[in-house]
């Protein structure tokens, strides 16, 4: 896969298990750049082009940024779409089950709106998506430490979402070296191309590309 910004004269060849590190010393453009991949992210026109053998790809439907790793959300209209559906798939395994509860559901519905003195109307039949709604289905991330978070919220994305790159901003401010590495294991094991963005340069025990858009916003790679 290729990323591509002309502004800044990044046209990147994602590498598979190689991480990519942009380093960013100029602040307006730090902060231009990660405005575009956000933006982008969240399904909007951009500047900003990812593509494989001559296809380009929506960010959004490819692409992750993160920006808070104290902020994980699993309830983007992503991943909700994405879990009710593969509920629903399963859930035709459990058919009989699903007929009883529609049918005690629709009989407490008429015995409650009985005691009302207007007519009411209301949907004669349900969906196993709707059930799953009402009850406020959600993937669970939870972990003992931020790490094991990020790291199980980045399986999510591979798996469920079909996410193939995740942008990480800034992620030396939360995790140690050892702490990094495993997000990395996570990541290639999935099948997930990480970009790591800083203002500071860094350097990895994996295997890198380096990018550095200097304060002059010059681009040195190596």
């Amino acid at each position: 896969m290729k990323f591509l910004f002309s502004d800044y004269n990044l046209n990147i060849d994602l590498v598979e298990n190689r991480i990519t590190s942009i380093c960013i010393e100029n602040p307006t453009t730090f902060s231009d750049i990660i405005f575009e991949i956000f933006s982008q992210c969240q399904g909007r026109d951009g500047r900003i082009i990812l593509s494989e053998k001559e296809k380009s790809f929506d960010l959004s439907k490819v692409a992750h940024i993160s920006l808070n790793p104290f902020s994980l959300d699993t309830g983007t209209r992503l991943i909700k779409s994405r879990l009710l559906s593969e509920l629903k798939d399963v859930s035709g395994e459990s058919y009989e089950k699903f007929v009883d509860l529609e049918s005690h559901i629709f009989e407490y519905i008429e015995n409650v709106v009985s005691l009302l003195p207007y007519p009411i109307n209301y949907k004669s039949s349900l969906d196993a998506s709707d059930v799953f709604k009402l009850c406020d289905t959600e993937i669970d991330i939870s972990g003992d430490s931020l790490c094991e978070r990020l790291c199980n919220y980045t399986k999510i994305l591979s798996s469920l979402c079909g996410i193939r790159v995740l942008f990480l901003v800034d992620i030396h401010k939360y995790l140690s070296d050892e702490e990094f590495d495993a997000l990395i294991e996570t990541a290639f094991y999935n099948k997930i191309d990480l970009i790591e963005i800083d203002s500071i340069e860094r350097r990895y025990s994996y295997p890198a590309n380096y990018y550095v858009i200097d304060a002059d916003n010059c681009l040195i790679t190596y």
